[in-house]
Parts: C-alpha cells; structure tokens; sequence
C-alpha cells in the first residue's frame, strides 16, 4: 500500500453501481489510522462501510499500526492470514503517495 490516499469518486452510487445514494466528502490526504470507506461483498451484493486503514497490533504495551506488506511473505505473516484468506475489501482511490 502507500503512506497516504485520496478516496475514488465522490459519488459511489453512479462509480460503483450502488443501488441506495452514497456520497462521501472529497479529501486529499489520508493518513494510516484514519476511517476510510470501503466496500466488501456481503450476501453476493456490495456493502459501503467505513473501516479504520491498518492492522493494528500491541507490542510492549504499545499499539502499532502496519500498513504496508510485501506479497512475496503476506501468506506467512500471522497479521495478514485470516484478512488474506477471508476479509478482502475494495478501497476505492483515485491516488496515492509513499
């Protein structure tokens, strides 16, 4: 992934083929830990909903955040294996910078 995001087209409904009106405020710079809009598909049929962006994790009494992750070791990584096999989501974004 990247250090910072724009979110995809404000208007979801028309983008995505939503079939209630879905609408979300144009921003420019996302950062890790920030509730973003995604979409999962639930009972064959695609759900906005609105996640915080990263794995977070405590280490040393210390909440961390991951947000990157190398494909070649994501399968191995225990952080990653249940979201790798079971929890996809789409995160619609128009751009990105490291």
């Amino acid at each position: 992934m990247c250090g910072r995001f724009s979110p995809g087209s404000t208007d979801l409904k028309t983008e995505y083929r939503f079939k209630q009106e879905v609408k979300i405020e144009p921003r420019y710079n996302i950062s890790p830990g920030s509730e973003v809009p995604v979409i999962i598909f639930k009972d064959d049929r695609k759900v906005l909903k609105w996640m915080r962006w990263g794995f977070q994790f405590v280490k040393e009494g210390v909440v961390q955040t991951v947000i990157n992750a190398k494909g070649e070791t994501t399968n191995e990584k225990p952080i990653f294996q249940k979201s790798l096999h079971s929890q996809r989501c789409f995160i619609p974004a128009t751009g990105f910078c490291e």
